[in-house]
C-alpha cells in the first residue's frame, strides 16, 4: 500500500518568507501513484494540487470531493485530510506549497477557498505546461529573482480562469491595466518596481505605459505611487501602527521617502496628518 514516486524542488533559498513577501511558491512536486495510494494527515500548510491522471477522493474535515484528471485541490493548515485514488485509476499530479503573508487573500481572489476547496480548471493543458516550467526552473536553480512571487501569481490566474490567453491590450482574459492593478493590489507591501511588475506580466514597460494611459489617463508609476499613498492614510487613520510601520507595509522603500510623498500629496507629514 502507498506505493508511488515523488520529486520535487525548492524555490532557491534567496527567497525567504521572512522577507515579507506576500504570496510565492516555495516548494514544486510531481507525484506518481501505482494505484494502492491512500493518506491522512493534519495539513501544515496551504498547497494546491493538480491532477493530471486517474481519479480518486480528497476529504476535507469529513467533506468528499471526487477529483479526476483536469481538477485541482488545495489543503489549507489546519485542515484534516483524507485523500486516496482508485486503483483501476492512479493519480499522477503536480502539487505547490504557497507561502507568503497574503496566501490565503490571493487563493480568496481566485475563488478557492476553505469552504470551496475543490475545482476543475478550464485550461488544464495550460496550466500543466506551466507548472513543469516552473518545475525545470527549481531544478535548475536558475530561476530569476522575483519569479517564485510571479510563478504564484501566473498559477492562481490559470487556476481561477484568468489566465486563458492573451490579445492586444489584454492578459489572460483581463486588460493589461487590470491585470497590473491585481498585481500592485496584491504585492503592496512587496515593494516592487514598475520594470519588475512589467516583468512579471511579460510584457515591456512601454506596453505597460501606453495601455495604462489609455484606460486610466495616467502612468502606472503614478497610480502605483496613489494607490500606496491612499493606502497609509487609511492606515494612519484607522491603526495604531507606527508611520515605520505604515511606509513598509505601503512599499515605500524608506520612511523618509514616504513623508516627502505624503507631503507633496496632502500638504502635512504623516504626523501631523493623523492628529489633525
Amino acid at each position: 500500500m502507498n506505493n508511488f514516486q515523488q520529486h520535487g524542488y525548492p524555490a532557491d533559498p534567496r527567497f525567504r518568507e521572512s522577507d515579507g513577501w506576500s504570496v510565492f511558491i516555495s516548494y514544486i512536486g510531481f507525484f506518481k501513484s501505482s494505484g494502492d495510494f491512500h493518506w491522512e494527515q493534519a495539513s501544515p500548510m496551504y498547497s494546491v494540487h493538480f491532477v493530471l491522471k486517474g481519479r480518486g477522493i480528497f476529504q476535507r474535515n469529513g467533506r468528499k470531493y471526487e477529483v479526476k484528471a483536469g481538477d485541482a485541490y488545495t489543503f489549507f493548515p489546519g485542515d484534516h485530510i483524507v485523500y486516496y485514488d482508485f486503483p483501476e485509476s492512479p493519480w499522477e499530479y503536480i502539487w505547490f506549497r504557497l507561502d507568503g503573508k497574503n496566501v490565503e487573500r490571493a487563493l480568496d481572489a481566485t475563488g478557492i477557498t476553505r469552504s470551496k476547496p475543490h475545482r476543475a480548471i478550464e485550461r488544464p493543458a495550460m496550466l500543466e505546461s506551466h507548472l513543469h516550467e516552473i518545475g525545470s526552473l527549481y531544478g535548475k536553480r536558475k530561476h530569476p529573482p522575483l519569479f517564485p512571487m510571479a510563478a504564484a501569481c501566473s498559477c492562481l490566474d490559470l487556476i481561477s480562469g484568468s489566465g486563458t490567453g492573451s490579445r492586444e491590450g489584454q492578459l489572460g482574459g483581463k486588460s493589461i491595466a487590470d491585470s497590473f492593478i491585481s498585481i500592485i493590489e496584491s504585492q503592496l507591501d512587496s515593494s516592487p518596481s514598475i520594470k519588475e511588475i512589467a516583468s512579471l506580466m511579460k510584457i515591456d514597460r512601454t506596453t505597460l505605459f501606453r495601455s495604462f494611459i489609455k484606460e486610466h489617463g495616467i502612468s502606472p508609476k503614478r497610480f502605483l505611487e496613489n494607490r500606496r499613498i491612499s493606502k497609509s492614510a487609511e492606515l494612519l487613520s484607522k491603526t495604531k501602527l507606527s508611520v515605520k510601520e505604515i511606509s513598509e507595509a505601503c512599499g515605500f522603500s524608506h520612511p523618509s521617502h514616504f513623508g516627502k510623498v505624503f507631503q507633496e500629496h496632502y500638504g502635512q507629514s504623516p504626523a501631523k496628518w493623523r492628529v489633525k
